[in-house]
């Protein structure tokens, strides 16, 4: 995807963009870049790429999620360089949920406590939005 601004915009709030409007624009990229597939097929191919995406922003180790998916190390090389935006956007998105957090608390939540709610909203919103 492009965008008319930064990942830096978005930590540093600058921008406001989402996680919302980040899988609303991946699901309009996925249904372009896809169209030959069925509407079934572009969810599955969207839901794919974004648990592939979340996965590797959050931390989890390529071996992890290659077993997770059962998928090959070609494939998961090729999705993560064909979608290094995508991805960089993501984490964009993560580190401004933490430092919103952090600004929220007036710097007095920790480290731990502030990825424990992070986590906890990523749950809520993958539920709410089924991925």
């Amino acid at each position: 995807m492009e965008w008319d601004f930064t990942t830096k915009d978005v930590v540093l709030r600058e921008v406001s963009y989402s996680l919302l409007d980040f899988i609303e624009d991946l699901k309009k990229e996925i249904d372009f870049n896809f169209s030959d597939l069925s509407a079934k097929e572009r969810k599955k191919t969207f839901v794919l790429i974004y648990r592939l995406l979340h996965l590797t922003v959050v931390g989890r180790k390529k071996v992890e999620i290659l077993k997770v998916f059962e998928i090959d190390a070609e494939f998961y090389k090729e999705m993560m360089e064909s979608n290094k935006g995508n991805r960089d956007m993501l984490q964009a998105i993560h580190i401004s949920m933490f430092l919103r957090n952090l600004s929220d608390s007036q710097g007095l939540l920790g480290d731990r406590e502030n990825l424990k709610l992070i986590n906890d909203e990523l749950t809520r919103f993958h539920l709410k939005h089924n991925l």
